[in-house]
């Protein structure tokens, strides 16, 4: 997530977005000064125009005739009604994450932004926020295995991971699961790094495309120390943006099946604009692609093994919402919804024999 300030005073800044949204450029001795409300409205399409990821979806849309409709017939009594023309706006680009901020839910947004990683999920990150947790136990044919539960992707993430994981260098399992149940997401770097532990040299983990320039790739750079053990994955609804690029990555690899329920389906990128009145713009401005090249938003991963709705989470994000609401600690808490994923891997039915 991005954050950035729209340049300029806000008398220059309403001139320079009415110019615009009315299909002139800035410079243009044509350029109309709109009232206050109504110059909210072109600065807010003309972000959106700016930076919005579906350029099909913005040439899909007759903006002669928004223009003639929010510039020129309607006229704005409040804020609030040049905040809901703009809502109208954004409705007909059919993204649920593009959105109107009010000042106070702009506040909100970056604090959790700041304090949470790149989209928000889960809590703050602290020692034991993103639930890092490793389990040990046998499946009902006596095979050992490890369960590593991971609540959210913190900026500290791939450095727990590997420390929880280092006990498995002596004495490795059979097989290992990683329960990605609940997580949310969170920084999008950690999702990278943690697939990069278990992947080859080479090996695609994600692509980033925009509406213009170059698609950005991310790979593993070496062979991952833990690229020969044998995964599982235990996913649910809740598994979502970050957690879904690393669940991708494993699945199209061919280094894991996905074990659950449908994943959440929220594979993009945002930025955040501000607006002259205080407001800002929240912009899908990328989106994630898989190696095999599957969108991630909306779509979700269907699982490879469904399991019983049992199985799901009941503990979304790292831990500390539930510790806070029991009176307990976010390490219970994390070790609590671990231990459950464990009873899911012993339990989980073979698919062909896979499991």
């Amino acid at each position: 997530m991005v954050f950035r300030e729209v340049a300029g005073r806000r008398a220059f800044g309403a001139l320079l977005a009415a110019s615009a949204l009315l299909g002139r450029g800035p410079a243009s001795h044509a350029a109309v000064e709109l009232s206050d409300e109504a110059a909210l409205v072109a600065e807010a399409w003309a972000d959106v125009k700016r930076a919005f990821v579906d350029g099909g979806r913005l040439s899909a849309i007759d903006w002669e005739a928004r223009r003639k409709v929010y510039l020129r017939e309607r006229s704005y009594r409040s804020m609030d009604e040049a905040r809901g023309a703009i809502r109208e706006l954004l409705g007909e680009l059919d993204d649920r994450w593009t959105r109107l901020l009010t000042p106070e839910e702009l506040a909100l947004t970056a604090r959790r932004y700041t304090a949470r990683g790149d989209d928000g999920g889960g809590v703050a990150d602290d020692d034991a926020s993103d639930g890092v947790v490793l389990l040990r136990g046998v499946r009902a044919d006596g095979r050992p295995i490890a369960l590593l539960r991971i609540g959210r992707m913190g900026a500290r993430t791939p450095e727990r991971v590997r420390a929880a994981l280092a006990p498995l260098d002596a004495a490795p399992p059979a097989e290992l699961w990683v329960d990605l149940r609940g997580n949310l997401g969170g920084s999008f770097a950690s999702a990278v790094e943690v697939a990069r532990l278990f992947l080859n040299s080479g090996e695609r983990i994600v692509a980033v495309r925009r509406r213009a320039g170059p698609v950005e790739t991310f790979d593993a750079l070496d062979a991952g120390p833990y690229a020969d053990l044998p995964l599982r994955l235990l996913v649910d609804r809740n598994t979502a943006s970050a957690a879904e690029v690393l669940a991708g990555a494993l699945r199209d690899n061919g280094r894991a099946d996905l074990l659950g329920e449908r994943t959440y389906g929220k594979g993009l990128i945002q930025t955040v604009a501000k607006l002259a009145d205080g407001s800002a713009l929240e912009i899908t401005v990328a989106r994630y692609e898989t190696p095999a090249g599957r969108l991630v938003d909306q779509r979700g991963f269907e699982p490879d093994v469904p399991l019983d709705s049992e199985c799901s989470a009941r503990v979304v994000g790292g831990g500390g919402s539930a510790a806070a609401a029991s009176g307990g600690n976010v390490v219970a808490a994390a070790r609590a919804e671990a231990e459950r994923g464990l009873t899911c891997a012993q339990q989980a039915r073979p698919k062909r024999g896979v499991v």
